[in-house]
């Protein structure tokens, strides 16, 4: 529930009961850059791109311990680092000088590198926890969109691009460290097999806005603009 409500691993109860997630603060994080190749292939009117992305990460949440828990002793602190990888691959045709139409497929992966740290006093669970856990997510699929080139005054052009995509996904889990020191052990076990491998699907939502100008004795265009990205789970 954007991360406000999640079940680390090794808190499960051993009576299989879900009933202790952790209510944190959302994760919060921090801007970064993205940057990759960009390959483009033009003959008459077809036209196929390729542009690989590559960016890194951080986000931090703190949050009360458990919601059973009677006494708070200190607040807690769940970190991760993000490498995140994103692949558009189209092939268009220009249908018109200011339009053109394309399909495509698109990839999009995250590797989550987590730590979590937390205190608890809940009769039954007295002790302090701290896990490390890898995440892998991958998810790609087909997409359709269109462009358009709108002329606003000789070599000067507003370029727009929408399109969508509908991914199929999986998600693994890896505990890395896992290390509990209890006053009272019976409330702690790992569960075996716990996100050992997810499906799931998604729909995402792509549009761009640009201001281009060509420099026609270069060869050269030169844009300014902004893309948004919008991603539901099925």
């Amino acid at each position: 529930n954007d991360g406000k409500l999640f079940l680390p691993p090794g808190t499960v109860p051993q009576s299989g009961s879900y009933s202790m997630p952790i209510k944190i603060n959302v994760f919060k994080t921090d801007p970064t850059f993205l940057y990759g190749p960009s390959l483009a292939l033009t003959i008459n009117r077809v036209s196929i791109t390729s542009v690989f992305m590559y960016g890194h990460l951080t986000s931090l949440s703190t949050g009360p311990i458990l919601k059973q828990t009677l006494v708070p002793l200190l607040g807690s602190r769940y970190h991760r680092s993000i490498d995140r990888f994103d692949s558009d691959s189209t092939i268009g045709y220009r249908a018109h000088d200011a339009v053109r139409i394309f399909l495509g497929f698109k990839y999009q992966g995250y590797r989550y590198l987590e730590g979590i740290n937390y205190f608890t006093i809940t009769p039954g669970m007295e002790g302090v926890y701290h896990s490390r856990g890898r995440a892998t997510m991958d998810s790609f699929g087909p997409g359709l969109g269109a462009g358009f080139t709108i002329p606003l005054h000789r070599n000067l052009f507003l370029l727009n691009t929408l399109s969508a995509s509908f991914l199929f996904g999986s998600e693994k889990y890896r505990v890395k460290r896992h290390i509990v020191f209890t006053i009272n052990p019976i409330g702690y076990f790992i569960p075996q097999g716990q996100f050992s491998g997810e499906k799931f699907y998604s729909i995402t939502g792509n549009g761009s806005l640009a201001l281009a100008y060509y420099i026609e004795k270069a060869g050269l265009t030169l844009a300014l603009g902004f893309r948004y990205q919008a991603q539901f789970y099925l």
